[in-house]
């Protein structure tokens, strides 16, 4: 199963430490589909600011630099635990239906 992993949206500290536009939530989406279906599963993630080595100023973020902060939070069992998450969502979203009583 492959999985495209995107940053929806940040929630940032105005100012922090003489830096701007400080990220400290990453809100991101993670999509998978089958042959006839596909489904993007929403999540967040806060991140540990206590100690940034290297600020990044925010014109310069990227999705992959993103997302790869969120990865990092998550570690390998994460990632795996939050595909399954995804895979389980796309099971349930494409063998369901909303019909009305007549």
């Amino acid at each position: 199963m492959e999985y495209n992993w995107n940053t929806l949206e940040v929630e940032v500290y105005n100012s922090l430490d003489n830096n701007t536009d400080v990220v400290y939530k990453v809100n991101y989406g993670v999509s998978t589909s089958d042959n006839s279906f596909g489904v993007t599963l929403i999540k967040e993630q806060e991140l540990d600011i206590s100690s940034i080595t290297e600020f990044i100023p925010f014109e310069d973020l990227t999705d992959e630099t993103v997302i790869s902060w969120v990865k990092g939070y998550l570690g390998d069992s994460g990632v795996v635990a939050v595909e399954k998450e995804a895979d389980e969502l796309l099971s349930k979203t494409s063998n369901t239906s909303i019909k009305t009583l007549q």
